[in-house]
């Protein structure tokens, strides 16, 4: 009696345990998602907000201006463009330097432009170097200049987040497989002589899974859905507490991230469970001892 209850027991803290390992490395595989969900959303706005500016001629005429803005609007590159007159320039100017340059001057030197904002994947060097050699065919283009070292140190603090999360990411996916395995490996174990015993009686391997397998999905959905709850609970208060970051304006990437966390639990309890199986239904009855 007394050692049937030790056995009840020590299921119950398998079972328990298993849930728990699982919870906490699918949360952690969420919570990786949404950051680099985050940091590249975070760095097209970066590479977004890019000027590439177009000073345009005194002699450019409306016509040509509009065919001009028509043209650049219909490429794939734009993301945006806006038409600054010389008079907001000089206005803008003015604010900026805190004084009134055009009465020193007697007028004003500054010239019509647009203001051209570029799809993030456009934003690298090489992209702006070609359109700023395109754009200064134009007649009525006087000349086309963006801040190269802005370009440069945006794309580099990019990579660099990159090489950052990247090894984190295999990090916890390795975790992952090693926390779930060693669980899995424990709960398997204690049950090796039941194994074994259906085997020698005959039963066969994939009669032998079956409930092993079947255990395990429940486990990787109840794990699941823990992981999604506490994301959930996690996003709400940093929502909250950073309204920049707009979450609640993402929520179908969220959704579809979800299930895929629900996803990779089944697939991580299920080939951990097939796996660790697979090596005990191999072993000689001796090295069970």
């Amino acid at each position: 009696m007394a050692q049937t209850e030790s056995i009840k027991t020590n299921q119950g803290i398998n079972y328990f345990s298993t849930i728990f390992s699982l919870s906490l490395v699918l949360f952690m595989i969420g919570l990786l998602g949404i950051i680099l969900f985050e940091a590249k959303k975070l760095s097209d706005n970066f590479k977004e907000n890019i000027e590439i500016t177009l000073i345009l001629k005194d002699d450019a005429t409306k016509d040509s201006l509009l065919q001009l803005e028509r043209f650049i609007k219909l490429q794939d590159y734009t993301k945006q463009i806006d038409f600054i007159s010389k008079e907001k320039a000089a206005e803008q100017l003015k604010q900026d330097l805190g004084e009134d340059f055009q009465k020193t001057l007697g007028y004003n030197p500054l010239f019509n432009s647009y203001s051209l904002h570029l799809k993030a994947n456009y934003a690298n060097k090489d992209s702006l170097e070609w359109i700023q050699e395109t754009l200064i065919e134009y007649g009525s283009i006087k000349e086309v200049f963006f801040h190269k070292s802005l370009v440069d140190t945006i794309n580099s603090n990019v990579k660099r987040i990159g090489f950052i999360l990247g090894p984190i990411c295999l990090l916890f996916l390795f975790i992952a497989f090693n926390m779930i395995g060693s669980t899995l490996r424990w709960s398997i174990y204690s049950n090796r002589f039941l194994v074994k015993s259906m085997q020698l009686v005959g039963a066969t391997d994939s009669f032998i899974k079956r409930p092993f397998i079947k255990q395990s999905l429940i486990n990787g959905f109840i794990s699941g859905v823990v992981a999604i709850t506490l994301l959930n609970i996690l996003m709400f208060f940093v929502s909250n507490a950073l309204p920049e970051l707009q979450l609640a304006n993402h929520f179908m990437f969220l959704f579809f991230w979800m299930i895929i966390v629900l996803l990779i639990g089944l697939l991580l309890s299920w080939f951990s469970t097939t796996r660790a199986l697979s090596k005990f239904l191999n072993k000689p009855l001796e090295e069970l001892y």
